[in-house]
């Protein structure tokens, strides 16, 4: 028997329309370009509506997709994403299904919904996104899963030490610093020096805050 969606669904299937049809001529054409949409208030009551009345028997992958389209052009206020945290069951959906999804702004954001949530089952949630194709998503992972795994989050913190993107770098030294890693020393020390004068500003501010603690 199929499963008529609910009218909350509906109304988000059609506001998402409603949405794409405006950004079909702006789309990536600047950056934050997200935020001249003039109806934001009303994307942000349906998607907000139909988190609340999300439920197995009532779910279907058209709407979780347009909740993780949303979220994803939500990626500079955020607000989606917290509101998911709300409903853990929902957010389980949101980061099995996103693995799969296009939107890398929705995936980095539902790892750290997840993580903010602490769901007992965070680090299995998180874990796939880990190997994501985008380096952003999977830095943001990284420190997601780090205190729910952290030998795992360590290893692979001391891999990306040796990453060419500098960006990589700075998570991994961020992570070993949040898990109070024996190794921290060694490789503020290392990077001291190092070819970017963004990770040597980031040794700096651990450096800092270490001595202040």
């Amino acid at each position: 028997m199929r499963v008529m969606p609910k009218n909350t669904n509906i109304n988000l299937a059609n506001k998402v329309a409603r949405f794409k049809k405006w950004a079909s001529s702006r789309q990536g054409t600047y950056g934050e370009w997200e935020c001249d949409y003039q109806h934001w208030d009303e994307l942000w009551k349906a998607a907000e509506e139909s988190m609340k009345d999300f439920s197995h028997e009532n779910s279907d992958i058209e709407t979780i997709n347009n909740l993780l389209y949303t979220i994803a052009r939500d990626n500079e206020i955020e607000r989606l994403r917290k509101e998911a945290i709300k409903y853990p069951e929902l957010l389980r959906q949101l980061a099995r299904f996103g693995v799969d999804s296009s939107e890398p702004d929705a995936k980095w954001q539902v790892s750290v919904s997840v993580a903010d949530a602490q769901l007992p089952d965070a680090a299995d949630l998180i874990r796939p996104y880990l190997n994501d194709n985008n380096e952003y998503v999977r830095r943001r992972s990284l420190l997601a899963i780090a205190p729910f795994s952290p030998n795992e989050a360590e290893e692979i913190a001391k891999v990306w030490m040796d990453k060419d993107y500098e960006y990589s770098r700075i998570a991994g030294l961020h992570v070993l610093d949040i898990l109070k890693s024996e190794c921290l020393e060694l490789y503020l020390e290392r990077h001291a020096n190092d070819s970017s004068k963004y990770v040597r500003s980031n040794v700096e501010d651990i450096r800092k805050q270490r001595y202040r603690e």
